[in-house]
């Protein structure tokens, strides 16, 4: 019974999602709770953006899933012609049409028509372009194309910052927090880092990991590579801190953990994130041993790893010798060392 009872679960969710066919009438319906309602600027933006090349209005399921479930359109068919009407796209030249083929299908048409296929993708465009007839291109670039207009660019250019929202939707600012929050004239980098900064000035519960990640993230990608590594270096010192021992012995205390439990919880409390070490080896031209001191002013209730432990796996990993098995164990000891002294204390 439990069975056939899942099952029916499923079909029910299943029907709740219809899936777009081939028409252009055909809509998801509404009463998906994870569907937002049409996102206005910041849905025409992402799509200007996600259709800056040469493409054809497809079929509804061969859009992005991103264009229902971030920015609200049901029907990107024929949202796709609106947008073609409205200006903001124009039919696609031939060579732009050329342009869209992959090398191997230009070379194929040039082959039929007698000519030479070497040279670079511009120069078989070219020579295609000045060659064939509309009918055999037509055969290779079935569908039409449409480009971004003059208004399409202009428009893409003036909400260029929504389309930084979308590439980090993993920062967790939607594109209407980001409007309510962000300064005039600011970059979208700028606009962030105070939001960043506003975050932790809050007290965030992670002792501000989340932060301190993504505010390295947006460094790095301005270039700003010694900021970018402090940040990177205070997300490694909150996970080699051990901070969520503190929960843990709070259940300790309370009986629900015995301490052979709690040596085993190492592996919980302490964060090996090798999405967080290996990057530290690219950042050896702009190093210091200073940087360690400054993210050890931030004091916490839990530190496992004192500072001389973690210089020198710092150190490793920037020389290449660092070695996970021996660090983890020096880390382990570490942590056997507190549980001793601020826990299985009598």
């Amino acid at each position: 019974m439990g069975f056939f009872s899942n099952l029916f679960k499923k079909e029910e969710k299943a029907q709740s999602i219809i899936s777009v066919t081939v028409t252009e009438k055909t809509e998801f319906v509404h009463n998906d709770p994870d569907i937002p309602p049409l996102q206005g600027d910041y849905a025409k933006t992402i799509f200007l953006w996600a259709h800056s090349k040469a493409a054809p209005i497809r079929a509804n399921d061969s859009y992005a899933r991103y264009f229902l479930y971030e920015c609200g359109i049901r029907n990107p068919s024929k949202y796709h012609r609106g947008l073609i009407a409205e200006g903001y796209f124009t039919e696609a030249s031939v060579e732009q049409t050329l342009n869209s083929l992959k090398v191997t299908d230009l070379k194929e048409i040039l082959s039929v028509l007698g000519e030479s296929t070497t040279g670079k993708k511009d120069a078989l465009v070219w020579r295609i372009a000045n060659n064939a007839d509309t009918s055999l291109i037509e055969k290779y670039c079935p569908d039409k194309l449409y480009m971004l207009s003059a208004l399409g660019q202009s428009f893409l250019a003036d909400h260029a910052d929504y389309v930084m929202v979308h590439k980090h939707k993993n920062w967790g600012i939607g594109w209407q927090e980001y409007d309510a929050r962000k300064v005039p004239g600011r970059s979208y980098y700028d606009n962030m880092w105070a939001i960043f900064n506003e975050q932790l000035s809050r007290g965030p519960q992670d002792f501000g990991r989340t932060q301190y990640l993504f505010m390295y993230q947006l460094l790095n990608e301005e270039g700003k590579r010694e900021q970018a590594l402090q940040m990177l270096l205070r997300v490694l010192y909150l996970d080699f801190s051990g901070m969520d021992i503190l929960r843990y012995a709070d259940y300790y205390r309370r009986g629900f953990y015995k301490q052979k439990e709690m040596r085993e919880m190492f592996n919980v409390v302490i964060m090996f994130a090798p999405g967080i070490i290996n990057p530290i080896k690219d950042f050896a031209d702009v190093y210091t041993d200073e940087m360690i001191t400054k993210v050890y002013e931030q004091h916490l209730p839990v530190q496992i790893c004192d500072r001389k432990l973690f210089l020198s796996i710092v150190h490793s990993v920037l020389d290449g010798t660092y070695d996970q098995a021996a660090t983890e164990e020096k880390l382990k000891r570490a942590y056997y060392k507190y549980l001793r002294e601020n826990l299985f204390v009598q």
